[in-house]
């Protein structure tokens, strides 16, 4: 006769902090390995799978430690976000294609939230990198947000892309609004501001007077 798998009581340690270091490392590293030659949805699984051991880590890991895990997990929602934008903009299902723009603007979320609260203690140039990519992912927010009719929070990011110092987010912002259903002067379908569309336009260009 089986004997019952046992349950791990939520207080109970299930992974050593050698054991997470190896399969958080493994899944990021065997992910971006292959990034040019697998489906988005594979890479994206091991990616998600990193993020989650990083999340397992116990509180007393030290500074060090800490700071490369939250490098890591960046990383990881930068790879992530990437993966899911590929994946929507080639869904023919609606439904999920929504599914995975919203789970792309958590991944944004994350990563930007990482990013305010560690970077101060980065060296200038992980910096910059990060927020080269933050520019990046800004622009997945943006077409995100477009796509669902989130029209409220286009502002927000498009503010968040002044950080970035790059015109190219802005360009791909536009393009993006542009292409989008976004309500303009006299459609009020979405219960947005009237002109909605122009107002962002002219923000674009404004943030960097």
């Amino acid at each position: 006769m089986n004997k019952p798998t046992k349950i791990a009581k939520p207080t109970e340690t299930i992974w050593t902090t050698l054991e997470l270091d190896w399969f958080s490392k493994n899944s990021y590293n065997i992910a971006v390995k292959h990034l040019g030659d697998w489906h988005p949805r594979q890479s994206l699984r091991l990616v998600l799978s990193c993020i989650k051991f990083i999340d397992h880590y116990p509180n007393d890991i030290g500074r060090q430690i800490s700071e490369d895990l939250a490098l890591r997990k960046m990383f990881c929602e930068f790879t992530g976000a990437t993966a899911l934008i590929t994946l929507a903009r080639g869904e023919d299902n609606i439904e999920l294609q929504l599914q995975e723009y919203l789970e792309v603007r958590k991944h944004v979320d994350t990563f930007d939230k990482l990013l305010e609260s560690k970077g101060d203690t980065m060296e200038e140039v992980s910096h910059m990198d990060l927020l080269q990519k933050l520019s990046i992912l800004l622009a997945f927010d943006f077409e995100a947000a477009c796509y669902l009719k989130a029209w409220d929070s286009l502002g927000e990011v498009i503010i968040k892309a002044a950080l970035c110092k790059s015109m190219k987010v802005y360009q791909l912002m536009a393009d993006c609004l542009l292409c989008t259903e976004a309500p303009t002067t006299g459609q009020h379908t979405f219960n947005s501001p009237p002109q909605l569309s122009s107002c962002t336009l002219r923000t674009i260009p404004n943030i960097h007077q």
